[in-house]
């Protein structure tokens, strides 16, 4: 097993050494109720347009990478505090892990988000342009199947296994959540010059949620705050 916790003296010490103080829990909270509105609008808006007009498909598979990768850094990161879970009870439990709850919350929204703009492409009446569509939608899904069996599934079971099984102070170790953590980092970089291209080229945000961005654009700011009070490392932080 790791070195993350060889030993859990008892609920109390175990909770005690994590847990975050009353503000930090409370801010933490709204937080990830901030996130599921945020995402919630874009989410509906795709719906309701039933069209993924105004997004860019690059962006979408930018998005979801990167978010990806800094989850998995969160998962090494948050290990102790997962040790914990076993032994307290699943308020606490929840409460240590709220700063992940939220890097869920937003993986889940973008990861939903790629589904919906693979699911709502409007074909056109024009026999070549459909033609055109058709195949950016067969490649478009054939990009998120890849990204799902290989970076969600295999990432996840690697991830999982290497916090059981080999040491936070294995060179191995340490080069591979720094990797993951720049892949993160340049994905989130580059995350939206697809979509100002796409939006400048329509002249029109479509099915891009404008509340959605008023509300995300501060939120980041305060959600480094909440990252930094929960004890994220940089490599969570930075994407």
């Amino acid at each position: 097993m790791s070195n993350h916790v060889t030993q859990i003296d008892g609920h109390q010490h175990c909770f005690e050494e994590h847990a975050p103080n009353t503000f930090n829990l409370v801010f933490g909270v709204i937080i990830c109720l901030g996130s599921v509105v945020a995402y919630g609008l874009q989410i509906q808006k795709i719906i309701s347009n039933r069209s993924n007009l105004g997004l860019s498909a690059l962006s979408c598979i930018l998005a979801s990478v990167s978010n990806t990768a800094t989850l998995y850094n969160a998962i090494s990161g948050n290990w102790d505090a997962f040790l914990c879970c076993r032994v307290v009870a699943l308020g606490k439990c929840m409460s240590l892990l709220l700063a992940f709850i939220q890097l869920c919350i937003v993986w889940g929204s973008w990861t939903t988000i790629f589904i919906l703009y693979a699911s709502f492409f409007s074909i056109p009446s024009s026999a070549a342009k459909a033609q055109a569509v058709k195949k950016k939608r067969m490649i478009v899904r054939g990009v998120f199947w890849t990204y799902y069996f290989v970076m969600v599934m295999g990432g996840s079971a690697m991830i999982i296994s290497w916090n059981f099984f080999i040491s936070t102070n294995d060179p191995i170790y340490k080069a591979t959540d720094l990797g993951i953590g720049i892949v993160a980092a340049v994905a989130m970089g580059l995350f939206w010059m697809p979509q100002i291209w796409t939006t400048f080229k329509l002249k029109d945000a479509g099915s891009l949620s404008m509340l959605m961005l008023l509300l995300t654009t501060p939120g980041a700011y305060l959600t480094i705050y909440f990252y930094i009070a929960y004890g994220q490392t940089l490599l969570v932080i930075i994407p």
